[in-house]
């Protein structure tokens, strides 16, 4: 079976290439975490897909104009929930913008976290429905146990503790005018001037 999007809007085509990648690279040898792009949420999506291969189907190729075709296969789901078995939990904190929230079953919203990019799920009771809704679209910390993937990357709060607004630019002024940490070039522009050797 093969499975090829209709392009519908420039989005699709960036958004068919990244999952036409993360399908091909997941079962990459040596793969600590899911691929890029790809949160916890997609990796629940693969393993739903092996109720296809119970009823007769061996394979589903993806494909997109800008790549060659991937195969999903048994061995791509297992791969999946293999990644999705291994987790390293530590209590901390993320920030991120919070774009979502699902109320069905279990309340959580979804933050796309600053140092990865990777969407973050977060459960929180239901008593703090009212004030979660009051951040939608913020830019929030969030604090808790969070589960990692085990290349270092957020996957999920599991036990929220706090959760709140922040501003966008929360304390970059200050260090950013700090000079003599870096010798006499402002902070920013050294970790710049560094991320481009």
């Amino acid at each position: 079976m093969l499975l090829e999007p209709e392009v519908i809007a420039a989005v699709v085509g960036p958004t068919s290439d990244i999952v036409v990648d993360g399908v091909r690279l997941i079962t990459e040898p040596g793969r600590e975490g899911p691929p890029e792009y790809f949160s916890e949420q997609e990796l629940e999506d693969l393993l739903r897909i092996q109720k296809t291969f119970r009823r007769g189907v061996s394979r589903l190729d993806l494909s997109s104009e800008e790549r060659q075709t991937a195969s999903i296969t048994p061995a791509t789901t297992e791969r999946a929930k293999q990644i999705l078995g291994q987790e390293v939990k530590a209590l901390g904190s993320l920030e991120g913008v919070m774009e979502a929230i699902d109320v069905h079953v279990r309340p959580r919203f979804t933050i796309w976290e600053r140092l990865s990019g990777q969407a973050v799920r977060c459960y929180f009771h239901p008593a703090e429905m009212e004030r979660v809704k009051g951040l939608l679209r913020a830019r929030v910390r969030v604090s808790g146990l969070i589960s990692y993937f085990p290349d270092g990357r957020p996957r999920s709060v599991t036990r929220l503790d706090t959760v709140e607004a922040i501003r966008p630019n929360a304390g970059r002024s200050y260090w950013a005018t700090v000079r003599g940490l870096v010798g006499q070039t402002n902070s920013v522009e050294y970790l710049r001037a560094a991320g481009n050797e």
